[in-house]
């Protein structure tokens, strides 16, 4: 797969918050999405070449829709959407939601999870609590391994 000029790959993107789903420069990444092109590798920057932050193949950014989110926390909603990873990768079953409505582009936004298969920083729960057509965010959805 693609990776920068360091050598980081989308993983470490993803990993690192670096980069959001909708193409934007991540809460970690310190700088704007305009410093990506300090890190370009063949042209291709994480925000074009990694579908997780919004590129991938096509080029094309998924779309997304937020909203806030008041329970015992603040989430970011996002709409459903199918994620394809630069490994070929897709979110199995297409547009998975957990018993919550949350996408799998949700655990990514929030930090529910991380692209090794466990769970992220802001993950308080169980994922068998939140289980939908037999699946969980770390079986369904790419992003979370």
């Amino acid at each position: 797969g693609w990776v920068d000029s360091d050598g980081d790959g989308c993983s470490v993107y993803v990993e690192n918050t670096w980069c959001t789903p909708d193409g934007r420069a991540g809460p970690n990444f310190g700088g704007t999405a305009a410093d990506f092109e300090h890190f370009a590798n063949n042209g291709r920057t994480a925000l074009t070449a990694c579908c997780l932050c919004g590129g991938g193949l096509g080029g094309a950014r998924p779309t997304t829709t937020t909203t806030t989110v008041t329970t015992t926390t603040v989430a970011t909603t996002a709409a459903p959407t199918t994620t394809t990873a630069a490994d070929g990768c897709v979110d199995d079953p297409e547009e998975w939601v957990d018993s919550d409505g949350d996408s799998c582009a949700n655990y990514v936004l929030n930090e529910w999870c991380l692209p090794n298969g466990t769970a992220g920083p802001w993950f308080g729960g169980d994922f068998d609590r939140f289980s939908n057509l037999g699946r969980t965010a770390l079986t369904a959805c790419c992003a979370c391994g």
